[in-house]
């Protein structure tokens, strides 16, 4: 190799380091400063599910007491759905607690890990959207063959729910791009890391 081949060479590792040093202090300051979310987000997921859960009991008496189609197939969806994706919730933000070192590779590999996590979290999100729309359809055949009488309640309920799904659609696949490109920068830099 000549002197000006091992120039260039070293010059492109000095770079990679320089660059990797900056994006690890980027990296290890929004780490640290939602170090604790992770765990937050756990709890929510918990607390939101069985808050559901018990919305689910409410509803499931009020369908005995009343006689309710409505109420019962809402109750339905509270007590299996909520705890049926809690297991998955909780599987996917597991790498995400964990706080390691705070080496560059380190930072890498934790940063990686919550941005797979969020990833997993979206894949949910999906699911989520999936079980509105049949519980919609669901109502809808219930309504229209004359199982219960929900018109006017059913009518706002579907006008809400088509709202929030148009909204949340976008939201979801904007957030899987931008945390594709996210994951895509860290095993780019972990690679180069490794490389170096």
């Amino acid at each position: 190799m000549s002197d000006e081949q091992n120039d260039r060479f070293l010059a492109g590792i000095g770079d990679n380091w320089r660059r990797i040093g900056a994006d690890h202090a980027r990296m290890h300051q929004q780490l640290r400063r939602t170090r604790h979310l992770p765990r937050l987000l756990r709890l929510a997921d918990i607390s939101g599910t069985l808050a559901l859960f018990g919305v689910g009991c409410w509803f499931a008496w009020e369908a005995i007491a009343g006689q309710s189609v409505f109420f019962a197939l809402s109750a339905l969806v509270l007590l299996a759905v909520p705890p049926a994706l809690l297991p998955a919730a909780l599987r996917a933000r597991k790498d995400s607690l964990v706080w390691a070192d705070e080496t560059p590779e380190e930072v890498l590999r934790m940063s990686l890990a919550r941005t797979e996590a969020a990833l997993r979290m979206a894949v949910l999100g999906q699911w989520k959207m999936i079980v509105i729309q049949v519980f919609l359809a669901v109502l809808w055949i219930a309504e229209t063959t004359g199982l219960m009488q929900a018109g006017e309640f059913l009518n706002l309920y579907t006008l809400i729910s088509l709202v929030i799904l148009a909204a949340y659609a976008p939201w979801l696949e904007w957030r899987r791009t931008a945390l594709s490109r996210e994951r895509d920068t860290c095993l780019n830099l972990i690679a180069d890391f490794d490389a170096a």
